[in-house]
């Protein structure tokens, strides 16, 4: 199980409970008893540029903290893996009722290596400042085309 960045399990929860913005989306939900679902299958491991997830472009590292996480496909560069990261106290919720979590990867030790491997490499070819330059040129050429083209609305 994995938790927020530089959180303990119990640090974690003190802050979720506590300290979000009440008068925002996350804080109704919380209110009301639910959680927050960052859905990383498609956007996580630095493919945001500036960030390895993007739930963090959401306003302060601080602003909100996903009670689960989900990745998948850009963790294993083609191979077959996923994960789901939550809170211990999320995990126990599930486990309480019956149900087993059961997934066809299941942690095996080559899913493990590659998605070890994709991490170093993120890292070592500076992936994620790739993809701040690449979409500044993306963004430069749309907006440029919208100037030329009614039918482009915001970029």
């Amino acid at each position: 199980m994995i938790t927020a960045e530089c959180f303990s399990i119990q640090e974690y929860l003190a802050y979720r409970t506590h300290h979000y913005a009440k008068n925002t989306i996350l804080g109704y939900v919380r209110d009301a008893g639910g959680v927050c679902i960052a859905d990383e299958v498609q956007v996580g491991f630095g493919r945001v540029g500036s960030k390895w997830w993007a739930y963090q472009l959401q306003g302060s590292d601080a602003d909100i903290i996903p009670d689960i996480i989900t990745l998948g496909k850009p963790m294993g560069n083609g191979h077959p893996v996923a994960a789901v990261i939550t809170t211990r106290e999320l995990s126990e919720s599930l486990s309480s009722t019956g149900m087993e979590y059961f997934n066809t990867y299941g942690g095996n030790p080559v899913s493990c290596a590659i998605g070890l491997s994709v991490i170093h490499a993120i890292e070592k070819d500076n992936l994620r400042e790739n993809a701040v330059k690449v979409g500044k040129v993306l963004l430069d050429g749309f907006t440029e085309l919208a100037k030329k083209h009614k039918i482009i609305g915001d970029v």
